[in-house]
């Protein structure tokens, strides 16, 4: 996985690709480059590719200091290309345009402030387009960023996102409607970081996602990308990797069957260059697959 990661996933210019596929070519993904240089400041001290990651990602932000992607900006994918930057630099890397970093917190605090999951707006409303529990992820950005700068607009965007979408977080998971599954582990993810700064309601929050992930897991140790019923019934390679992190750090010992399962559908979904293919409807060997399961293979090594 590293191999294809530091390898064919990125281009010679620094970009991430989304995915790599002869037949159907994957595109220059920001997000993708935040995680990557996420997973990669773990790893030691940053060396030349990181840095022309970096610089790729920079120049590719808008003036405002947003990234998305096919012309629309999103605060979340921002979130993540900062994250990426923040640990780049932690790790000893050298940002060439630090105020670019500034100019992306403005850009998410700004669109938190207007309730906008992207801009301009999207008639065609999907689970990244909306302002919906998703987001409340923004929180972990937002304690970075003040543990950075003591950016004091931090404090108060953490405070908006929790109070106003973990109530929503948790009706989610009461619905009977088809859930998508990979935005109920981003929420997840953000209540277990809620959890950490003692905000009522979040542990237990992360508790009942850890539950509702279980149930809907299928024979095959993958989770579907949405909860059964729903519009598709594939496996999705990147939520059955975030459930393995929400598992572990809910109670490893209790769904210890469920991580075993769930690894062993992700090895299923290695492809001979080594990343992760998305589903076992295509050979989209893909980036953010690839750097989840990482994710969870770190998150689980005490377990393994």
């Amino acid at each position: 996985m590293i191999q294809w990661l530091r390898g064919p996933a990125v281009t010679r210019d620094g970009h991430v690709l989304s995915w790599t596929n002869e037949t159907h070519p994957g595109y220059a993904y920001p997000e993708a480059a935040g995680l990557w240089l996420g997973l990669f400041a773990a790893e030691g001290a940053p060396g030349e590719l990181e840095a022309r990651v970096a610089r790729a990602l920079i120049a590719g932000m808008a003036t405002d200091g947003s990234v998305g992607r096919r012309g629309f900006q999103y605060p979340f994918d921002t979130a993540v290309a900062l994250r990426g930057l923040i640990a780049y630099e932690r790790a000893g890397g050298r940002v060439e345009e630090p105020e670019a970093l500034g100019r992306m917190f403005g850009f998410i605090a700004d669109s938190m402030a207007a309730r906008r999951a992207v801009i301009p707006e999207i008639a065609e409303e999907r689970w990244s387009t909306r302002f919906s529990p998703h987001l409340m992820k923004l929180v972990i950005v937002c304690s970075e960023w003040k543990a950075r700068t003591g950016d004091a607009r931090a404090d108060a965007v953490f405070a908006a996102l929790h109070r106003e979408l973990l109530p929503r977080a948790i009706d989610w998971l009461d619905g009977a409607e088809p859930r998508y599954s990979h935005s109920v582990c981003y929420a997840t993810e953000a209540m277990l970081h809620l959890a950490q700064s003692g905000v009522p309601g979040s542990a237990e929050g992360a508790a009942q996602a850890a539950r509702w992930l279980s149930g809907i897991q299928t024979s095959e140790g993958g989770i579907p990308a949405w909860s059964l019923p729903g519009p598709e019934t594939r496996l999705a390679s990147d939520a059955t990797a975030q459930a393995i992190c929400i598992w572990d750090a809910v109670d490893r010992e209790r769904y210890a069957g469920e991580i075993e399962n769930a690894f062993s559908h992700l090895a299923r979904m290695q492809h001979a260059t080594g990343g992760i293919r998305y589903s076992e409807h295509r050979d989209d060997v893909n980036s953010w697959c690839t750097i989840f399961t990482m994710d969870a293979l770190r998150a689980a090594k005490p377990w393994t």
